[in-house]
């Protein structure tokens, strides 16, 4: 895999990272023609570094057309909840597609994806915060050990 690399720059010191990516009906890209591949429809995404597993919006759910694949028991803030489990198709801002990703349904209105760690553990993820800004630097797949104390 070649290396995908994105830079978020945030003009002040951010506490919430905001990104945009594309999220579709789930299909093996691999299999299905072009022409018959469902449409990527992009959302807003915040990073979620205390999350565990990618949570969508019921809205993005029923904007996508997205029907449950069963349902998993979810720990929030708020305690625990069953919620739906869905497949998707997540695109991120550095190109790489992740096929068939299972999502859980939340109940937030501010955003549309919350990426949990299930899809940045994959990544090489640093934040810095150069010149009173903020910076969110990601790529696909780990190139490099990134060790502040050495």
């Amino acid at each position: 895999m070649n290396k995908a690399a994105h830079t978020s720059i945030y003009e002040r010191n951010a506490c919430v990272l905001t990104t945009e990516c594309g999220m579709s009906l789930p299909f093996d890209s691999n299999l299905e023609p072009a022409s018959e591949k469902p449409n990527m429809y992009k959302f807003s995404a915040i990073w979620d570094t205390g999350s565990e597993c990618t949570t969508i919006s019921r809205r993005a759910a029923l904007d996508l057309g997205l029907a449950p694949i069963g349902e998993v028991e979810a720990h929030h803030s708020g305690g625990h909840s069953i919620v739906n489990l869905y497949l998707v198709n997540l695109l991120l801002p550095n190109g790489i597609e992740y096929q068939g990703l299972r999502v859980m349904d939340g109940n937030f209105d501010d955003t549309d994806i919350l990426l949990g760690m299930d899809v940045i553990m994959h990544c090489d993820f640093a934040i810095t915060h150069p010149s009173d800004q903020t910076k969110l630097s990601i790529q696909i797949p780990t190139q490099e050990d990134i060790d502040f104390e050495k």
